[in-house]
């Protein structure tokens, strides 16, 4: 039996318990019976077999169970990191396990990327101390059983990138929430009753990510009553609703990201009261209209994603000027966004990445471009804006490893200089 390993699987299948173990897997039974409706055999044979000295410990004896169950419930032989579990070692000593150190109760699970496989155990709910359950970027399926909302303590949930499924989980006892991470899986509810709970039970919320579920319904306008949020992730696929005016009552809002959804409407200008955003991103839905030239007043801004919104029209502000903390820039298939590159963007001299491919872009490329030194190849950058047309000015030269129309004399005239593609004024 090879219990404290990275390279041998735990394995208790035979394992006989001998009669003292016998003794304590009754006792311990029993008193599990009170508690959990389903024992797992496993678990209890791991408790059973390695700790003698919790007969007297009913709350010892409930956590090794249900980090036991956890265990064997998700594979845990197999785990990334499994070192220092099933033990007879304190748990507060196992691996992804962190405790208080005035209380010695569990406060922390975090099991992120460590290949669980599985479904979550009832026991889970045994875990009454825990503050934190970090559980994202597993495979982990089913649903989410009921016994989490006995965590009251809990303040961090993020199980993101996980194959869970069926209804949204009911947490209306978790009224101490602060960061609730459940994107990318599979679950079904109504997001604006979703948001209406959260409102009146999680009145703490801080960080919240829906994106990438299969939640339906409408964003309500109380979502603005959610006024600790810092960031607010909304990406859902079968979403219908508008983007509430009510989202600029969110001034504590440092990211901001919706999509790919359904969502109609217009981008609202009151996102622009959000002075402390550092991150929007809108990307993959049938807005109409132009982008407001509020969002340009935030000049906290350091990334701006605006893609795939393919009804959205008119010109790039020359207001984006102003937003000269951003390093990330991406306006990316929107071709009814037309009109001349503001040479504005020239003071963007922060910038590591810009994409404007796919546009519909006209007129020359501003010279005030070549003050983005931090961007290798413009050219790359503004590809397919097929309307943009020469002369291109001297002070570019070098700037561009390619020319998006400099096939087409002659408006542009290529040359060779240090086997790099520059350009120069036609003449």
């Amino acid at each position: 039996l090879n219990i404290n390993t990275n390279t041998n699987p735990i394995n208790l299948d035979n394992v006989l318990p001998d009669e003292g173990g016998r003794e304590r897997c009754s006792q311990y039974s029993e008193r599990l019976a009170d508690v959990v409706t389903d024992i797992s055999c496993k678990a209890l044979m791991s408790v059973c077999l390695f700790h003698n000295d919790i007969q007297e410990n009913t709350t010892e004896l409930f956590i090794r169970y249900a980090l036991s169950d956890l265990f064997f419930s998700t594979d845990g032989p197999h785990w990334d990191d499994r070192g220092g579990w099933i033990v007879e070692e304190d748990v507060c000593k196992w691996n992804r396990v962190d405790c208080s150190v005035s209380s010695g109760q569990i406060e922390s699970l975090i099991l992120a990327s460590n290949g669980l496989v599985g479904s979550i155990p009832l026991s889970i709910g045994l875990l009454t101390h825990l503050k934190n359950l970090v559980i994202e970027k597993n495979s982990l399926r089913g649903t989410i059983p009921s016994e989490i909302n006995k965590l009251t303590d809990l303040v961090q949930l993020q199980i993101k990138h996980n194959s869970f499924s069926g209804a949204f989980p009911d947490l209306t006892d978790l009224r101490n929430l602060t960061s609730l991470v459940l994107s990318n899986n599979d679950f079904e509810g109504n997001l604006e009753k979703i948001l209406l709970n959260l409102r009146d039970y999680a009145q703490n919320i801080t960080f919240l990510s829906l994106e990438g579920t299969d939640l339906t319904g409408s964003i309500p306008s109380e979502v603005g009553e959610l006024s600790r949020l810092k960031e607010l992730k909304l990406g859902l696929y079968w979403t219908q609703s508008t983007i509430p005016s009510e989202i600029g009552q969110l001034s504590n809002l440092e990211q901001f990201s919706i999509g790919p959804t359904i969502t109609t409407g217009k981008i609202p200008s009151e996102i622009g009261r959000l002075t402390k955003l550092t991150e929007l991103k809108i990307v993959t839905t049938p807005l109409t209209g132009s982008i407001p030239s509020e969002i340009f007043q935030l000049t906290q801004l350091v990334r701006l994603i605006v893609e795939d919104v393919d009804k959205l029209n008119g010109p790039i502000p020359t207001e984006i000027g102003l937003l000269t903390n951003l390093l990330f820039l991406s306006f990316h298939t929107n071709i009814m966004i037309t009109g001349m590159i503001p040479s504005e963007v020239g003071l963007l001299t922060r910038l590591t990445h810009m994409n404007m491919v796919w546009l519909s872009l006209d007129g020359t490329i501003p010279k005030e471009l070549a003050d983005l030194t931090n961007l290798s190849d413009l050219g790359s950058l503004l590809v397919t804006n097929f309307l943009l047309h020469g002369p291109v000015d001297s002070s570019l030269c070098g700037t561009f490893e390619t020319i998006p129309f400099c096939e087409v004399p002659p408006e542009c005239v290529c040359c060779e200089k240090s086997a790099i593609t520059a350009c120069s004024v036609s003449e």
